[in-house]
């Protein structure tokens, strides 16, 4: 059965002061992992998770509550693989798709069907499928004749539409969602709203980062409170919901 279980999970990183300095960041570089907020050092070390822990199985559909800066993307980025915590355990069972980055990994000088083509053979799709899968993404970006183009000749907006389409053509069993992606116009926004919440409902498990809560209340029955880098409440979404609001009210 498809799960995720985290176990006191701590992350700290260190943060230059002074990035521009090339010379301090190849020393920042050098001794990550050792570095400490000595007095008059160039960085601080940050202290982004602090002791978080949960378990969630198929049906959740988990609301991460937070102001900014309280660790919710480290935290996603935690469970995609990206960053790895400096104490604590994570035991994931199931496939892993993440929209936290569109873009990445598409080769600006190379035509939309050739970055199709290059993600469908990185994740593993059997070559039958392709085609179809191809003129998914054609019909649902509305491109035309642009599929065909570099995508270096791409507005932003068309650019985000191939990103987003890219980035929602597998069906995993875990979606880590930072936000519901702005992709064009009013319009296109809604297909993507809607393609979204088809993966999401295909989805085993779902994390969603939001700052909205009428999305949170959409979307999720579970929810975990993040302020600070601690998970100060978790549970049922109304519950957790509710106990940030009268936070917030308070002050």
């Amino acid at each position: 059965m498809t799960h995720v279980q985290v176990r006191d999970i701590h992350l700290s990183y260190p943060l230059m002061r002074n990035p521009g300095s090339l010379r301090k960041s190849v020393v920042r570089l050098a001794s990550f992992g050792r570095l400490q907020n000595d007095a008059g050092a160039d960085y601080v070390s940050i202290h982004a998770l602090k002791g978080i822990s949960f378990s969630f199985k198929d049906g959740d559909r988990v609301g991460l509550i937070r102001p900014n800066g309280a660790g919710k993307s480290t935290l996603l980025k935690v469970l995609a693989g990206i960053y790895k915590p400096n104490s604590g355990s994570l035991d994931i069972d199931g496939s892993i798709e993440t929209l936290l980055d569109l873009g990445f990994g598409i080769d600006l000088e190379e035509t939309a069907i050739e970055n199709i083509h290059f993600v469908l053979r990185i994740l593993g799709t059997p070559k039958r499928e392709i085609a179809a899968i191809e003129q998914e993404i054609t019909d649902f970006t509305e491109l035309g004749e642009f599929m065909d183009l570099p995508v270096r000749t791409y507005s932003k907006g068309m650019l985000t539409r191939l990103s987003f389409a890219l980035a929602t053509t597998s069906k995993p069993d875990i979606l880590l969602m930072d936000e519901v992606v702005g992709a064009g116009d009013a319009k296109f926004y809604q297909k993507a709203k809607r393609r979204l919440q088809s993966l999401a409902e295909q989805t085993k498990i779902l994390f969603l980062a939001s700052h909205s809560n009428e999305l949170i209340q959409e979307w999720c029955n579970k929810a975990i409170w993040i302020e600070d880098g601690i998970a100060k409440k978790q549970g049922s979404m109304q519950e957790v919901l509710d106990a940030y609001m009268e936070n917030q009210a308070a002050g």
